[in-house]
């Protein structure tokens, strides 16, 4: 294009960055015949895609590094979860008989310590893909009820293809009976 009324170099810019063909037709005034050759004749189809495709790489990969620098925050915090459990469990206690010996501890402490513990495990099998105990029985259960939903949606279609047929030849024979 050799016309200098538009400000191409703007425009392909525009174009390129995603703003739509009708905006930019809108903003310079100028046709839709006059734009679209000019998008043909110097690629910026092409260009846009790769512009698009370079923003959705950009894009994912600082998702994928969010992911991980979170995880890498979880896998640390479930560690000093740990950490700080035993160093609970190992109060100086009694070591007469070489071994250490729990502190005595009041019925607060003994529940803070459990939900503790139990919120750690359940974050390492998180953390690991581990299934446990309770969730492995809700799926077992969801399982068996997506199995009878099965039978008994196959049922009902066994129940629907024979009632209309049952049907018919009970009205045929009620024509011959008469």
């Amino acid at each position: 294009m050799s016309s200098n009324k538009y400000p191409w170099a703007e425009i392909e810019q525009e174009y390129i960055n995603g703003l739509e063909q009708f905006e930019i037709r809108k903003k310079y005034g100028m046709a839709e015949s006059t734009l679209r050759r000019h998008i043909d004749e110097y690629g910026l189809r092409e260009k846009r895609q790769k512009m698009t495709q370079n923003v959705y790489k950009k894009a994912t990969e600082q998702i994928e590094k969010q992911k991980v620098n979170k995880m890498t925050k979880l896998i640390k915090a479930s560690d000093k979860m740990d950490d700080l459990i035993l160093d609970f469990l190992r109060r100086e206690g009694d070591e007469s008989n070489g071994y250490d010996v729990i502190p005595p501890m009041q019925t607060k402490d003994l529940q803070s310590l459990s939900r503790a513990l139990k919120d750690a495990v359940e974050v390492k099998q998180s953390l690991h893909g581990i299934i446990g105990r309770l969730e492995a029985e809700r799926l077992a259960l969801e399982r068996e009820r997506l199995a009878l939903e099965r039978e008994r949606l196959k049922a009902q279609q066994d129940k629907d293809s024979i009632e209309p047929t049952m049907f018919a030849l009970s009205d045929e024979a009620e024509r011959y009976a008469e």
